[in-house]
Formats: structure tokens, C-alpha cells, sequence
């Protein structure tokens, strides 16, 4: 430890990184890989401690590469929340714990709590009952209890300030990201080749409210209108919707529809660079980060103009449909795919803007410079 004025220790819940990828597996691992420079770089006199807090030590080495202390917690989610967090946060006498979605019933320093979304109110249909009304009460008390609350984009900070009465001031957004702390990208930039076979690509849970299956739609559409395409679903899930959409991948024809699940950053690095575009139809995001990672790669994208997804409209090249309407979303397939080496060459000038825009550098100053306020 470095000779300093200050030791701020922050805990996070890690048992995101337990379950495996998913968007707050991204986001928390862009998170904390780049507080410790930021800290070193913008704040001399302080030290920072991270304590990583989950099941199993080696589902947190999977995503973090900086220094961490590790405590244990307990998979299950009532003993996590009412037992597991506060002692270990306790134990080490952490200054802030930081939770995703839920806070600990209760913690011994200020809470932090990341509301990435609050689609199961916005699109009700396509959550259960039971899910909508147990989050409906967790998430108003993390809203209301926590310390402090940040969430993803502009979207959700409205959606939260007017259904939980937060002000606005009490609500900081910090949005996903990609760059050096989190995924790292190569531009594909090149133009596509003369009779090689368009390769789209979606990226994405397997969930109803993501609608996979408007893609296999539009891929046998445009296969009947003569276009060489494939189509790759990179996403996992395991209820009654993915176990369809999975069986119906299996039984498709032609090798035209690929599926990897549960793969290493670098592979998916690997997917995008070999891909051509990105469709991206799902009904509702609190934030979309496969867009600005498709974005990042020069992918020209088409994409659901609604939620927060309109907000990422001016960082990709493409297309954005009518999120109600297949007959737009097609529409707009086919026109990316008639104009494609354009649309390329309009991703490829956007590279830069997304990597400024969607820093985990800039991410994480925003975060500590919160906290330390709180701290006073």
C-alpha cells in the first residue's frame, strides 16, 4: 500500500461474474478494471481497496484484472441480501458497498445502487408476475434506501426519478462502455468482398422481449429474395422461449443459423470482426450495449428506435426500424445490405466518436468522483 492521506474501501456484490456473461457481468468488470488507474491518475492522495465478493473466487478472475481482495457470499439470493453481503462489508469495514439492481436488506457504510433498467414495468407482457411484483419492491427500496443510485442512460434516470420520486440530482448516469478496461475491439473496416456470404450477427440473452425470432424470419425472407446471408445468435437463456428458439436452430437446414453461448471475450471479439452486420430488433434496453461493441467494430447496425436505444442513434451507421413493425425492421436489413460498403465506411468514421463517448475511463472517474462526495 502506497503512503497516502486517504484509503477509500469499496465493496462490490460480484455474484454477477457467478452467473456468467451478461450485460452487468460487462459492465461491472469495465467498472472495476479502471478504477485504479483513474484513482491513481486523477486523485495522488488516495488508495483505493477493492474487495470482490462472491461465490467462487475463480468465476471473479474471469473478468478482473486488476488487485482485489476476494470474500465469499452465498449464490442464493435471500441469503446473499440479508446475511452474506452485510457481514462480509462488515468484516473488512468497507466505506461504500455497491450492489446491481438490489441492496442488501441491510449494510454498515453507504450503499450504492446500480438500476440498470426498469423494463419488467415498462414492457410488463414480457416478464411473469411474480418477477414484476417482487422487483417491483426491491428495486423501490434499493431506489429509495441507497445512498446513491446510478443508472445506464438517460432513459432509465428519467424512468426512475418519476416512478420512485428520486430527484433527478440524486441519480448519476454512467453508461456502459467498451475501450482498454473492458472489451477490446479491432475495427473491421474492410469492404465486402464479391460473392462471399453476408454474415449478420445478434447478440443477445435469449429472452422473449430480445425477439430472436424475428431474425430467423427475416434470414428465410431474404434467403427467398435470393440473398447469400447467415445468420449468428450469440446469447444463452434456458426458459421455455430459449428452449424453442434453441430447437429450432438445431433442426434449421443449410447451415445458415449459427449459436455460441457462454464464450470468452476474445471470442466474441472474433464474431464481430468476422461479421458484417448487426440487427439488434429487441423491444425495449435500458441501454444496448452489443450496439456500441457492433459500433466499435465499424459494424453497420440495425436497430429498435425505442427506449434507451434511441440514444445511441448518433454512434452507429444503419438503420433504426419501427420497434412494432417487422416489415421495418426487413426494410431496413435489406437497405444496409444494398448499400453495405457505404454503410461500412460511415461505421468506420464513427469508431473514434464511440470510444470517446463510451469510455470505462470516463465511467469510472464519474463513479468515484460520486462517491467521494457522499464521503464528504
Amino acid at each position: 500500500m502506497k503512503n497516502c492521506a486517504t484509503v477509500i474501501k469499496i465493496f462490490f456484490d460480484c455474484h454477477t461474474f457467478d452467473v456468467g456473461p451478461q450485460g452487468t457481468t460487462t459492465f461491472l468488470a469495465g467498472l472495476i478494471n479502471s478504477l485504479p488507474g483513474v484513482i491513481e491518475s486523477d486523485y495522488p492522495g488516495i488508495a483505493v481497496e477493492i474487495y470482490c465478493a462472491a461465490d467462487k473466487k475463480d468465476n471473479i478472475d474471469k473478468y478482473v484484472s486488476v488487485s482485489f481482495s476476494y470474500l465469499r457470499i452465498s449464490r442464493s439470493f435471500l441469503m446473499r441480501n440479508l446475511y452474506s453481503i452485510p457481514l462480509a462489508a462488515n468484516s473488512v469495514a468497507a466505506d461504500f458497498v455497491v450492489s446491481q439492481y438490489v441492496r442488501p436488506i441491510w449494510v454498515p457504510s453507504n450503499s450504492i445502487a446500480i438500476i440498470h433498467d426498469l423494463l419488467f414495468i415498462d414492457f410488463p407482457e414480457n416478464f411473469s408476475m411474480s418477477y414484476r411484483y417482487l422487483r417491483t419492491v426491491l428495486f423501490w427500496l434499493s431506489a429509495k434506501f441507497s445512498s446513491h443510485v446510478f443508472t445506464v442512460s438517460d432513459y432509465c434516470k428519467q424512468r426512475i426519478s418519476g416512478l420512485y420520486a428520486i430527484p433527478l440530482g440524486d441519480l448519476s448516469v454512467i453508461p456502459n462502455c467498451v475501450g482498454d478496461s473492458g472489451p477490446r475491439f479491432s475495427c473491421n473496416s474492410g469492404l465486402k468482398k464479391n460473392n462471399t456470404r453476408l454474415k449478420i450477427i445478434y447478440v443477445s440473452r435469449f429472452e422473449k422481449r430480445k425477439r430472436q425470432e424475428w431474425c430467423i424470419r427475416a434470414l428465410d425472407l431474404l434467403l427467398e429474395a435470393g440473398y447469400d446471408v447467415e445468420l449468428t445468435f450469440v446469447g444463452s437463456g434456458n426458459d421455455d422461449y430459449a428452449m424453442g428458439l434453441k430447437n429450432v436452430i438445431k433442426n434449421s437446414t443449410g447451415n445458415r443459423i449459427n449459436h455460441f453461448e457462454n464464450i470468452s471475450t476474445s471470442k466474441l471479439n472474433e464474431l464481430y470482426s468476422s461479421s458484417d452486420l448487426l440487427v439488434f430488433p429487441s423491444l425495449g434496453e435500458g441501454f444496448g450495449i452489443p450496439v456500441i461493441e457492433a459500433a466499435a467494430h465499424a459494424l453497420p447496425c440495425v436497430v429498435s428506435n425505442g427506449s434507451a436505444l434511441t440514444e445511441l442513434r448518433p454512434y452507429f451507421s444503419g438503420y433504426s426500424f419501427d420497434p412494432y413493425s417487422f416489415d421495418d425492421f426487413l426494410i431496413g436489413i435489406k437497405k444496409v445490405i444494398d448499400n453495405l460498403d457505404q454503410y461500412k465506411m460511415d461505421a468506420t468514421s464513427l469508431v473514434s466518436s464511440v470510444k470517446s463517448k463510451f469510455s470505462w475511463e470516463n465511467t469510472a472517474r464519474k463513479f468515484i468522483s460520486t462517491l467521494l462526495d457522499l464521503r464528504g
